[in-house]
């Protein structure tokens, strides 16, 4: 509560539901992209697209293809008047596991998605978007072990950095 909690709530949320869609609980992921969406925040228009896109790709991995369609229209139509882009690799990527998951080639958005999160320098977004990638076409994979490998270089503790690459650089425990 209070100023600086109405300030991050809506950031705040969008990480705990990353975290618990990335430990494998997408229903706990829309129950808390949901919540950022309706955290009282200062921060809650710049967060919108991030947090839809991030439900989307949670409710993607339920079998919920219908609401996860209805999301990425949601924000769609939310950017529409904006001129604010901060967020199109998050958005393209949801597109692109969502057509994949329909049966159909979410090869184009997945490329944009990337080519957005390198612009952008969204490394964990083109992390995730590789390993998308490696997915419908395995010599991508590379290109996602790289892309691990240059984000646990950041990474100081030894047991940490060797518990990222085990996940990150292996495509049976990657995912989106």
């Amino acid at each position: 509560e209070g100023s600086m909690g109405d300030y991050f709530a809506s950031m705040t949320w969008y990480s705990v539901a990353l975290a618990k869609h990335h430990l494998g609980d997408p229903e706990g992921a829309v129950d808390a992209f949901n919540e950022g969406l309706a955290a009282p925040a200062v921060t809650q228009y710049l967060d919108r697209t991030r947090l839809l896109a991030g439900l989307a790709s949670a409710l993607v991995d339920t079998g919920d293809l219908e609401r996860a369609e209805t999301i990425l229209i949601e924000a769609d139509d939310f950017l529409a008047p904006q001129n604010f882009h901060a967020h199109d690799a998050h958005l393209a990527l949801s597109k692109g596991l969502l057509a994949t998951a329909r049966g159909e080639d979410g090869t184009e958005s997945l490329a944009t998605a990337r080519s957005l999160a390198d612009e952008a320098g969204l490394r964990w977004v083109g992390l995730q978007v590789a390993w998308a990638m490696a997915a419908l076409d395995p010599t991508f994979q590379d290109d996602a072990r790289r892309r691990a490998a240059d984000i646990s270089a950041g990474i100081i503790d030894e047991a940490l950095r060797s518990s990222f690459l085990s996940r990150w650089s292996d495509p049976a425990k990657a995912s989106t």
